[in-house]
């Protein structure tokens, strides 16, 4: 059985997995707002709203980022 502290991990990892190589000139805000829709997370605003919700989450969880490959 999993634990709910395993499932927010494991979104977390597959979150900063997924954001891990944006390139932020070539991304649309489509895509953006769809990456933070898969993780339920606000996908209102404009493109550096986007970005910078998303990069306040990977700074905010960077720990994390030494176990993905």
């Amino acid at each position: 059985i999993t634990t709910l502290e395993e499932n927010i991990e494991k979104n977390l990892r597959s979150f900063l997995r997924e954001t891990k190589d944006l390139q932020w000139e070539n991304v649309t805000v489509i895509e953006l707002k769809r990456i933070l829709r898969q993780y339920e997370l606000n996908a209102t605003g404009k493109k550096a709203e986007l970005m910078a919700r998303i990069e306040k989450i990977r700074r905010s969880y960077k720990h994390l980022e030494d176990d993905i490959r």
